[in-house]
């Protein structure tokens, strides 16, 4: 039987992104430890490269945004599924592939989305834990100027294709930095509802 760790790279997308890249990481190798993990670094200034160095498989440098990161991800990507994670989300089931690859089994699946612990979020098509084929990601045209709508053209291509999305609860803790308005400090808070 075939491994499915051979069906699917887990791409990161990152710029300055070492205040949550480490437990990200960690959580992949610990939940999906022969995942092949590609960090796809938009030129970061702080440690997140070194961090990501110690567990990633291949790491790619582009200065171009995020809408370009996601769109050559299809392009450097050899496995039939490409595993979307954000570098502020920890993994926390480990049968998440399992169950996205037999999602994409039932008719017309285009995108496979884990939700946040405790928090059913059944719409949209957010990349922090999301699923899809390479072939699909390939037959995007992602505009180079576009900085951060790359799941407008995701979600207008599988519309367009009659695809739809599915959704997998408890799947990931969202962590993410806010920096706070009054104070100018940076908070580290985690989204579970």
């Amino acid at each position: 039987m075939k491994n499915i760790n051979a069906l699917f790279d887990v791409v990161i997308r990152t710029k300055n992104s070492e205040r949550g890249i480490g437990k990200c990481l960690a959580s992949i190798r610990r939940l999906i430890p022969d995942a092949d993990i590609i960090v796809i670094d938009g030129k970061s200034t702080d440690n997140t490269v070194r961090i990501a160095e110690s567990f990633a498989s291949k790491i790619i440098y582009e200065d171009k945004g995020l809408s370009f990161a996601t769109g050559i991800a299809g392009k450097i990507s050899t496995k039939d599924f490409i595993l979307f994670i954000d570098s502020d989300v920890e993994l926390i089931n480990n049968k998440f592939p399992d169950i996205a690859l037999n999602l994409f089994k039932k008719f017309k699946t285009g995108a496979v989305v884990g939700n946040s612990l405790h928090f059913p979020f059944n719409y949209g098509l957010p990349l922090g834990l999301t699923m899809i084929e390479r072939h699909t990601l390939n037959s995007i045209d992602f505009p180079e100027n576009v900085k951060g709508r790359e799941t407008y053209y995701i979600q207008s291509y599988l519309r367009k294709q009659k695809l739809k999305v599915r959704y997998v609860n408890n799947s990931m803790i969202h962590t993410y930095t806010l920096k706070s308005l009054d104070t100018g400090r940076i908070c580290l808070c985690k989204a579970y509802c």
